[in-house]
């Protein structure tokens, strides 16, 4: 797996020791048909009752409900994990304390080094294993099982409701961009800080134990114009989910109310059989509603993400000027966005030229 000149990781293929037996595409998500929804699903509003980790949560705590009855089963569990302030890879826990490192989302692109590999030596060793990740990374990991004839019996698969990634060297840039700005190395960082209240989205870190917050990133995340390519033709936005339990934030067609939005509610789509038994196995553990999906029907559920400017001359401009001027035309919002919008459009139109 390569880098390319924005960061995301791809296959490279050695066509000196290429065979042309064609293993590579029999895995990749790419190429494979999704599978089909056999039952029929169950929708939830649902929220762990420990407060405390609750709060320690990004939404409802359902990752965590779900991942301590694995652990408590004498499991492992694979979820991402941030590495420095600049990576996100993929770990394997065994206790809960390497399990809470996975707590949060992380709105880049992991990397799941030897992940698949170390699963399927799990599965062959007998041990119960819960994977959680983005539906795509959820499909491949089934399909190289798959194709391994792994016995997938013990195999817990959490899929997460997903925008899309955006570039990892895009976060990058945002990294060294604010240890410039406030001079120091960032020694911790949160992508989504719940004490603003879950409806909010700032991105918290703290340098030289002084904690600073913004909308920079996210700005740019939700302005879709930095995602992975695949992200704008993805075949995974839809109810017919790849994972056993597909879980995300309990947001409301019509607005959140009726609850404390500074603690946030999931939304879980049990998909199988095997998500109905954990989702029962779970349920003392949490408060839960069943819901129709009409009124949690995200866009997310519906279509894949659309780019609002062109994503190709923004990478034009990204190339010419760096992070700091993307920043300073691409991250704002609200009515300064508007006005922005129009500057930047003809700076666009020139470069592009």
């Amino acid at each position: 797996m390569k880098s390319d000149e924005k960061g995301f990781l791809y296959p490279i293929i050695d066509e000196e020791k290429c065979i042309d037996c064609g293993a590579c595409r029999t895995v990749c998500q790419t190429y494979c048909d999704m599978p089909k929804l056999t039952n029929g699903q169950a929708y939830y509003k649902a929220v762990i009752r420990d407060e405390d980790i609750l709060l320690n949560s990004q939404s409802g705590g359902m990752f965590t409900a779900i991942s301590d009855y694995v652990l408590e089963n004498g499991g492992v569990v694979y979820g991402a994990v941030l590495q420095g302030a600049d990576k996100v890879i993929h770990k394997r826990a065994q206790s809960p304390e390497e399990r809470d490192m996975m707590r949060g989302s992380k709105y880049i692109q992991s990397d799941l080094c030897d992940t698949f590999v170390n699963i399927r030596d799990d599965l062959n060793n007998g041990s119960l294993v819960l994977f959680s990740g983005t539906p795509c990374q959820c499909d491949g990991l089934k399909n190289f099982l798959n194709k391994t004839k792994t016995d997938t019996t013990k195999l817990l698969v959490v899929d997460l409701i997903c925008h899309g990634v955006p570039s990892p060297l895009l976060w990058k840039d945002y990294v060294k961009h604010q240890e410039r700005k406030y001079g120091g190395k960032i020694d911790k960082i949160i992508f989504r800080d719940k004490s603003f209240g879950w409806a909010s989205h700032y991105e918290s870190f703290w340098i030289k134990g002084k904690k600073y917050s913004c909308e920079e990133f996210k700005n740019l995340y939700c302005s879709n114009v930095c995602l992975r390519e695949s992200c704008y033709m993805c075949k995974y936005s839809c109810l017919n989910r790849v994972g056993d339990v597909s879980i995300g934030d309990a947001w409301l067609k019509r607005g959140i109310h009726n609850h404390d939005i500074l603690k946030g509610e999931s939304l879980v789509i049990v998909n199988n059989a095997k998500g109905e038994k954990v989702f029962e196995m779970i349920k003392a553990s949490i408060n839960f509603q069943s819901v129709a999906i009409s009124e949690y029907l995200q866009p997310q559920l519906i279509t894949p993400p659309q780019s609002n400017d062109n994503a190709k001359q923004f990478w034009r401009v990204y190339r010419c000027f760096g992070y700091g001027y993307i920043n300073f035309i691409f991250g704002k919002s609200g009515f300064i966005n508007k006005v922005y919008k129009i500057i930047r459009r003809k700076i666009i139109n020139i470069v592009s030229k």
